[in-house]
């Protein structure tokens, strides 16, 4: 529970460090706001396993005897964390050289893209 309300606020934090660079115009505006949709994404899945461990106690689990269920979990998780990945990179490739782009909060972003290339890629091993 701890854990996802930190991923809350760094998410947060990531976003208006996005919303920042919609200003900045060596940036491609529609990377930026492609990111920003597919955090709020993120957001919103963290939520929904956050609100699941605050109601059943800590107890939420993707484990459930329903596999189609489980299988459709598991699909939303790597499709958005894989594309938020993809999403870094090529952020990471379009911000090489701009001066707007050069404050901490961009380690960040590329530090997440890294944890979610890093998780989907263990999943996508263990299936």
């Amino acid at each position: 529970m701890i854990r996802s309300s930190v991923m809350l606020v760094l998410i947060a934090i990531i976003f208006m460090y996005l919303q920042r660079m919609e200003k900045c115009e060596c940036v491609d505006i529609s990377l930026v706001k492609r990111l920003q949709y597919t955090e709020m994404g993120v957001a919103a899945f963290i939520s929904l396993r956050l609100i699941g461990n605050i109601i059943y106690g800590d107890k939420f689990s993707i484990r459930t005897a329903n596999r189609f269920a489980q299988s459709m979990f598991l699909t939303v998780f790597i499709g958005l964390f894989g594309y938020l990945s993809y999403l870094v990179y090529l952020y990471d490739i379009d911000a090489k050289g701009c001066e707007c782009t050069n404050q901490k909060s961009k380690y960040l972003l590329y530090t997440q893209g890294a944890y979610y290339a890093v998780m989907v890629g263990v999943i996508l091993l263990l299936m």
